[in-house]
């Protein structure tokens, strides 16, 4: 599995890195991007969601707020690394570290109704990490459906 190392920027900027997009019925919207992505003037809060923080130099990290304990822990993170093809399985069991901390859920949730957030992940895709899966725990929560939109 790739690290998240300067030593890695090269190999970082090559991945997939296009921004995915959820909203929700009322229109609130949650972007997931990689965090050396370029800045849009959106007008968003820039959530990082790592449990560690990245070695990237500092200047070129744009962060709003750090909620690491929404990253994923060192176990999960292990397993995955052995497991890369179970996503059914990581998927569970990701949400089942989410639900341990509806706090830092909760303030997501409280964050999204008065602006935009970008969660922004440090290794991997937007289609395969974990930034994904938090953004649709965030809105289905709200028992409202979910628009998915790829840009």
């Amino acid at each position: 599995m790739l690290g998240i190392c300067p030593q890695n920027l090269g190999a970082a900027s090559r991945m997939n890195r296009h921004m995915t997009i959820r909203r929700d019925a009322a229109g609130r919207t949650i972007r997931v991007t990689h965090l050396l992505a370029p800045l849009l003037a959106t007008g968003a809060a820039r959530i990082l969601v790592e449990r560690f923080w990245p070695c990237y130099p500092l200047r070129q990290v744009r962060v709003t707020m750090w909620l690491k304990e929404l990253g994923l822990s060192a176990a999960l993170s292990e397993w995955l690394g052995r497991h890369p093809a179970f996503r059914r399985e990581f998927d569970s069991l990701y949400r089942l570290e989410l639900e341990a901390n509806r706090t830092a859920l909760d303030s997501l949730r409280s964050l999204l109704r008065r602006c935009p957030i970008t969660l922004l992940y440090a290794d991997g895709d937007a289609q395969h990490t974990h930034a994904t899966i938090l953004a649709e725990c965030i809105l289905k929560d709200r028992r409202e459906p979910i628009v998915h939109i790829h840009s």
